[in-house]
């Protein structure tokens, strides 16, 4: 049985999403959720796909959300679950979270799962099969044409559905399509995102006629007067109160802020922008709890 692998997708606009794919018994073992904490740095897995007909497991991983996402049915199932589960990777991508996927031994399935991914990302489909293949062992029909399949493969039952799956994916285009914050926010496995307790940080309230020349250095202050309000540097969005990033100096409204949930409150409140959160690790996800280097 091979060892779950870890791989990092680029989501477009979003930021990198973490996959976990691995063998439906794997996904029933407590080590898995130990090496998921250590070798992502303590992402959560929030989402599940289940790319085999019938092979939900035993999750050792509390709290996931399940996707049935059939690859080898050719009805509507398949697609719906797709783009369910396609959704949830772009809000665990706007999170810092991470999904995993599986069949039964995902060598047939399972990688076929994680492609449809990876192309809706924006990966041409030989593309994310190479990048599959270079971390683990797949069906080698993957990439070879069917005429150079050994013939007791050619006749196996399951042959015409593997084909017909690939035809399939040969559909699929990518989703430009941004993450709505509003449901990133609502979502209950992302409750810490974006949506602000009342915590001391620096907040600049809508534009009241008075202009602080050192609050956007890259704006020109005639432009800031015009607009009549201050603007979210991320969504752009106006009339909001805005926090301050403390590594930036962005000024980002609190949908599209994150910040440390264990600074002493009263105190401080380490809050970056949107932009940073993609680009760094300033912040460490613990379950539902975020720290800075400073509670750590």
């Amino acid at each position: 049985m091979q060892a779950a692998n870890f791989f990092t997708i680029d989501i477009p606009d979003i930021g990198p999403l973490c996959v976990v794919l691995c063998t439906k018994d794997e996904a029933e073992t407590i080590s898995l959720c130990h090496r998921i904490a250590m070798e992502t740095g303590g992402k959560e897995v929030c989402d599940v796909a289940v790319c085999a007909g019938y092979g939900r497991a035993y999750y050792s991983i509390e709290n996931l959300t399940v996707h049935d996402v059939p690859m080898y049915h050719r009805g509507q199932m398949r697609a719906d679950g797709l783009e369910q589960f396609w959704r949830s990777c772009k809000l665990a991508a706007f999170a810092g979270a991470a999904v995993m996927i599986h069949c039964n031994q995902s060598f047939h399935r399972g990688p076929l799962g994680l492609v449809a991914i990876m192309i809706r990302a924006g990966y041409a489909k030989h593309r994310a099969i190479e990048m599959v293949a270079e971390q683990r062992i797949i069906y080698p029909g993957h990439w070879l044409p069917f005429q150079q399949w050994p013939a007791a493969e050619r006749q196996q039952t399951h042959s015409q559905n593997l084909l017909e799956c690939h035809e399939w994916l040969e559909t699929l285009g990518p989703d430009r399509a941004p993450v709505d914050h509003a449901l990133a926010i609502q979502d209950p496995h992302f409750a810490g995102v974006g949506h602000s307790p009342d915590h001391n940080v620096d907040v600049l309230a809508p534009f009241d006629g008075e202009v602080d020349d050192g609050a956007f250095p890259d704006a020109d202050a005639e432009d800031i007067l015009g607009e009549r309000e201050w603007r979210c540097s991320s969504c752009d969005v106006s009339g909001k109160k805005l926090l301050q990033c403390w590594e930036c100096e962005r000024w980002d409204c609190k949908k599209c802020s994150f910040w440390c949930t264990q600074c002493p409150t009263g105190k401080w409140k380490y809050t970056i922008c949107s932009q940073c959160n993609r680009q760094e690790n300033y912040l460490v996800r613990q379950g539902r709890v975020w720290w800075c280097s400073r509670c750590l």
